[in-house]
């Protein structure tokens, strides 16, 4: 299932990685060094890498079925885990400060980093580890134990790096985790100490666990004691009891009492090397054991899972609020244009009342006038015939006066009383002329 789950994921990262898919996401990164950049934008751009980079990490953890054995190493700062890490590896403090990386305000690293084999080390930075942010790969001395294991150096718990969950999740991937805690007292700082016993406990409760207790010296019979003949057991087993009782007395370790006091434990002096080999030759069968390999490829698949998915949650929140803003665009220009369409609908429906009442106006009027003379009555009105009634006339019997000539053939006649009635301006098939003359008889 981890394995369909981890191809899925990289086909669908190949797919993304488009122009189309990094337009609609908004990621440039030639715009990473922009001072007008945005921590929102460099969130979605990291996201992005960050995925683009598992994505071609997974080929890789697929093919291979066996797994570098992890040792992690989880305590606050200041509590031995850095000098417990140089002691393993053989580098004295008072010569080289060794692997401890002082960063900022606080005497703790502030990455996760992986120590491994020289040998090792080009192929663990090329694994799915190095693919997660905050994870360095450093390679150590040529030491027997650095080819069956490599060394995870977390962030002190207490800081805020510390706290971030990708540190608790890659410890999921050791195969054993080393828990250093502060020999001086007894869990002094009681919510610190109580919350690194319930990461290690409760959260990775199904990575093996060994106890390593620092600053030893404060069980010899004097601070200039010699651990061969000064070291007081029986103070030490007081140490430990009373910090059992103290963790009794918590809910969150009832049901982790006896896991606890049957873990491992070492008390150990990383200046003296004092408990030192004791612990490796604990660490050594548990890396090597078979067992835990099917585990830790299961937990490899997860971490690689659950960071992407991490990721992904903040390319979908982008996206989210990238489709909530269109939608209220959308909407307002939806509204904008239910407006404008109102507008023009009660334009026309007034436009077409208005034409309807014109037509009405002219249906109204035709009725009321015969449609043959409709044209002429408009031109010809009773003042045009008035004022050109006498010079009509006078034509007219002009003409019936030739008229008359020519039918006489020459003889006298007797132009008798001529009369013309004026044109009467009426409806029906034209003008009526009424026309009275009388003509001498031969």
């Amino acid at each position: 299932m981890i394995d369909y789950k981890l191809s899925s994921l990289n086909e669908a990262v190949n797919a993304l990685e488009n122009p189309d898919s990094l337009s609609i996401l908004n990621i440039d990164e030639d715009l990473l060094n922009s001072p007008s950049t945005t921590l929102e934008y460099l969130d979605r751009c990291r996201s992005w890498m960050l995925l683009r980079s598992i994505a071609r990490t997974i080929p890789d953890l697929l093919r291979q079925p066996d797994s570098i054995a992890l040792v992690g190493f989880l305590g606050h700062f200041s509590s031995g885990k850095s000098s417990l890490i140089n002691a393993i590896l053989g580098v004295s403090n008072a010569e080289n400060p060794g692997y401890k990386r002082e960063v900022g305000l606080h005497p703790t690293d502030t990455a996760i980093t992986i120590i491994t084999h020289r040998d090792h080390a080009q192929l663990v930075k090329k694994s799915a580890y190095t693919a997660i942010d905050m994870v360095d790969v450093i390679h150590g001395p040529a030491l027997n134990f650095l080819e069956h294991a490599a060394l995870v150096d977390t962030p002190g718990l207490g800081n805020e790096v510390a706290e971030h969950e990708a540190v608790t999740r890659f410890l999921h991937l050791c195969h054993v985790l080393v828990i250093t805690i502060d020999g001086r007292r007894p869990f002094a700082d009681k919510d610190k100490d109580f919350d690194l016993l319930n990461t290690a406990f409760n959260k990775l409760a199904g990575v093996p666990k060994v106890l390593a207790i620092t600053s030893a010296e404060e069980f010899l019979t004097s601070r200039k004691g010699d651990f061969s003949t000064d070291w007081q057991p029986a103070l030490a087993d007081a140490f430990w009891n009373e910090a059992v009782e103290r963790l009794r007395r918590d809910s969150r370790f009832r049901n982790h009492i006896d896991r606890l006091q049957t873990a491992p434990r070492f008390f150990v002096d990383s200046k003296e090397g004092f408990g030192v080999d004791r612990v490796k030759s604990e660490l050594t069968p548990i890396v090597t054991d078979d067992t835990q390999r099917l585990r830790i490829r299961q937990a490899q698949g997860e971490y690689v899972l659950s960071t992407a998915a991490d990721a992904l949650d903040i390319l979908l929140g982008y996206i989210n609020s990238r489709s909530k803003n269109l939608n209220r665009l959308l909407r307002e220009a939806q509204s904008r244009a239910d407006g404008t369409v109102t507008a023009v609908e009660q334009l026309l429906e007034s436009l077409a009342s208005s034409l309807a009442l014109e037509k009405r106006k002219l249906l109204e009027s035709r009725q009321r006038t015969p449609s043959n003379i409709f044209a002429v009555e408009d031109i010809i009105t009773p003042q045009a015939v008035s004022a050109n009634q006498g010079a009509a006339l006078y034509k007219l019997e002009g003409e019936i006066k030739k008229r008359c000539s020519k039918s006489c053939n020459g003889r006298e006649a007797e132009l008798g009383r001529v009369s013309i009635s004026t044109p009467k301006l009426g409806y029906g098939d034209g003008f009526e002329q009424r026309k009275a003359y009388t003509l001498a008889q031969h």
